[in-house]
């Protein structure tokens, strides 16, 4: 998980995106952190790690 999100935000800050929208399943299996992070916008180097493994939320860009 480190990884992949590593990797996405390096992509991200290398073609000039400056904020990412947290997105969570929304289904039985989210937990209440995650569900409580869903759709909150974060400056890219201050976006939350995910909370546990097997997560299955991830970080969208979000245009300016």
């Amino acid at each position: 998980i480190d990884f992949e999100d590593a990797l996405a935000m390096a992509v991200y800050k290398a073609v000039g995106v400056e904020k990412v929208k947290w997105i969570a399943e929304d289904d039985h299996k989210t937990c209440g952190e995650c569900k409580a992070l869903d759709g909150k916008i974060f400056p890219l180097g201050e976006a939350p790690p995910k909370a546990h493994t097997n997560c299955r939320c991830f970080y969208i860009p979000v245009k300016k």
